[in-house]
Parts: structure tokens; sequence; C-alpha cells
């Protein structure tokens, strides 16, 4: 960052807020000894007829919570 530009500025301003906004936001976690990794995922292989674009989704679980 030799140069920084207003852009620049923007940016970590936008990152400020979001992170500002998710403060409040907790994971919770039980306390059982039957923790798993689950994952889940979606895709849907050029659905999208004007661009054949590919579009997937995924979700990771550590025991009860989303990671």
């Amino acid at each position: 960052m030799e140069e920084p530009r207003a852009f620049h500025f923007q940016g970590a301003k936008i990152i400020i807020r979001y992170i500002k906004g998710i403060l409040t936001n907790k994971i919770f976690y039980t306390s059982n000894n039957d923790v798993k990794v689950v994952g889940y995922t979606n895709g849907d292989w050029a659905g999208d007829v004007r661009t054949r674009n590919n579009v997937s989704r995924y979700a990771f679980y550590l025991g009860t919570g989303t990671i």
C-alpha cells in the first residue's frame, strides 16, 4: 500500500462496518463427546442458460454449530 487511494479507504470502511455489525453474532457449540464435522454442498451445473456459469453452495457444521 505505497499509494493508497480513496477506494482503498472506502473498502476499509465497508469491512469495519461489517465487523461492527456482526460483533453480537455468536456460534454456540454443545459440550458432548459426539462432535463431527459434516459438510453439505449443492451445485447447479450450467443452470444459467444465458452464461452457462456454474453456481455452487456449501455449508459445514462442527457439532451443532455452523462454521
